[in-house]
């Protein structure tokens, strides 16, 4: 069940990717997903969070009509396009420098006391 949900987390998100890359007119390439997950994610919860209160508030108050608020309008359903951008690097990859001690690497079953 938690591949399949998985799965269907992967998928949404990059519906909302290619969503929002069509509204700001960008490449879904162009937007990085390590950055929008987290935002899309805080943005469900309170957008759900947000309906479960305008659910109870129009439960609780059956005799008025009462105007839904606009969610999209609100500050945890917008952010900017440059917070969600993949960075370029800035130069060449540097080359990982040798370490001294990764030469005298140890596997853990050789290390003294180790007991499995």
């Amino acid at each position: 069940m938690q591949v399949y949900a998985a799965a269907i987390v992967h998928t949404a998100l990059r519906v909302a990717e290619a969503e929002i890359a069509e509204q700001v007119r960008v490449e879904p390439e162009e937007l990085s997903v390590p950055k929008l997950f987290p935002r899309v994610a805080a943005a469900s919860a309170m957008a759900c969070g947000a309906e479960i209160g305008i659910a109870e508030t129009v439960r609780l108050n059956r005799h008025l009509k009462l105007r839904r608020p606009n969610l999209r309008r609100l500050c945890f359903a917008t952010t900017p396009l440059d917070a969600v951008r993949v960075e370029t690097r800035k130069g060449p990859r540097r080359h990982r420098r040798f370490c001294r001690a990764r030469a005298k690497w140890k596997a853990i079953t050789q290390v003294r006391g180790f007991r499995s």
